[in-house]
């Protein structure tokens, strides 16, 4: 068992912890406080560069205008009369 004791600022020295190392905090009911080191999650793969041009075609932006033209762009006309 290690005793640790916190300084003014309520900071702690963990012997083996790294500079940086990220832990969860836990403190039970019971006063007891758990720190469980968390493994940094791996990034996910980005699209590749053109992957979605299919999203980009003039159908679909002429879906986005209707449905664009059927909301409130600018102010109305006779807004404020």
């Amino acid at each position: 068992m290690h005793i640790v004791t916190l300084d003014k600022q309520k900071r702690v020295r963990i012997p083996g912890a790294k500079a940086g190392e990220v832990c969860d905090y836990e403190h039970a009911s019971s006063g007891v406080i758990t720190l469980t080191p968390v493994k940094k999650a791996d990034a996910k793969k980005r699209f590749p560069r053109g992957s979605l041009k299919y999203l980009c075609t003039p159908a679909k932006n002429k879906q986005r205008e209707e449905i664009a033209a059927g909301t409130i762009m600018g102010v109305p006309k006779g807004y404020g009369k």
